[in-house]
């Protein structure tokens, strides 16, 4: 399928996880593709999958830089109008999976930096658009579970996930949307299925992902009338670098089996994890003129997680 051809596609934290397969899955059916997040190597390893699935190199745009930085989401838009994360080794390394996957160069724009670092969102949209000149598509994927080294409750961590997760998505998105009008383009949310059922020990990061559901039916009822969708993918537990770490310090492939056979088996009626595919999958469906419909939609993709039940013991032997 080619989908996206020629169409123009912005997705934050792409250096690893849902973000990078997300930027790899776009570039597939033919869209000029802008990767950022602070991992280089990451982003590197991106472009590099992409190129070997036949993406030019002209169609790839690879910034690196934090979200939430002072003046990136300015620079972020800025360069993908003028061509079309913060942790660099991230990008390179999504750079090279692209290119092993035959994803020409030209069509891949990497950009480094952290989507919260000052700077960074301007100089995202800066660079897409100075490549490219046009943008259809952001996918506003970067996104913290809680600031690394401090307590998880404090005032610091509160700033800290909320600063990333909710105020450098709404500055980038803002950046955006005058581009967006011009292609009658559309923005799609990465949140989660925490956002419909909490979990107490991030209760910052479930917080933000509940606002950014209120956020995103809020601008899809508002740009409704000049062309423009909002729509956001609910993932539930995902096999990504998230959950891929133990504290025994095993590999990454144990730690992601370890967690299926325990957590996962009590908690999923599917008895497994996502695979990034199959989110990926959700973000293309919305992004695409097939989803011309749906608007201020929050796709759930969590294997009915948010459907289980809390175990409360026998239930039938009250009932007739």
């Amino acid at each position: 399928m080619s989908r996206f051809v020629d169409k123009v596609v912005i997705v934050t934290g792409s250096s690893s996880g849902i973000g990078q397969e997300n930027a790899i899955h776009f570039a597939e059916e033919g869209a000029k593709v802008v990767i950022t997040g602070r991992n280089a190597e990451g982003l590197d390893r991106t472009i590099k999958i992409m190129q070997e699935k036949g993406v030019p190199a002209d169609r790839i745009l690879s910034i690196k830089g934090s979200i939430n930085e002072p003046g990136f989401p300015e620079e972020l838009i800025k360069q993908t109008i003028e061509k079309w994360g913060r942790n660099a080794e991230g990008l390179d390394r999504t750079i090279k999976i692209m290119q092993e996957k035959g994803v020409p160069a030209d069509r891949i724009l990497s950009i480094k930096g952290s989507i919260n670092e000052p700077g960074f969102p301007e100089e995202l949209i800066k660079q897409t658009i100075e490549k490219w000149g046009r943008l259809d598509v952001l996918v506003n994927n970067a996104a913290v579970i809680q600031a690394p080294a401090i307590d998880i409750n404090s005032i610091e961590n509160y700033d800290y996930v909320f600063n990333i997760n909710l105020r450098s998505l709404v500055l980038l998105s803002q950046l955006a949307i005058p581009h967006l009008l011009k292609t009658k383009g559309n923005v799609v949310n990465i949140s989660s299925v925490v956002a419909l059922k909490m979990h107490k020990d991030f209760l910052y990061y479930c917080m933000t992902k509940a606002a950014l559901d209120h956020y995103t039916k809020g601008c899809a009822a508002r740009y409704a009338p000049e062309g423009l969708r909002f729509n956001c993918v609910n993932p539930g537990y995902t096999r990504t670098p998230i959950f891929t770490r133990h504290e025994d310090n095993i590999d990454a492939e144990a730690a992601t089996d370890h967690m299926e056979a325990t957590f996962i088996r009590q908690s999923v009626p599917t008895k497994r994890m996502a695979t990034v595919r199959e989110i990926s999958e959700g973000i293309l469906f919305l992004a695409s003129p097939v989803a011309s419909y749906c608007n201020g939609t929050c796709l759930l993709i969590d294997g009915g997680y948010a459907s289980e039940t809390m175990p409360c013991g026998r239930f039938d032997v009250y009932v007739n």
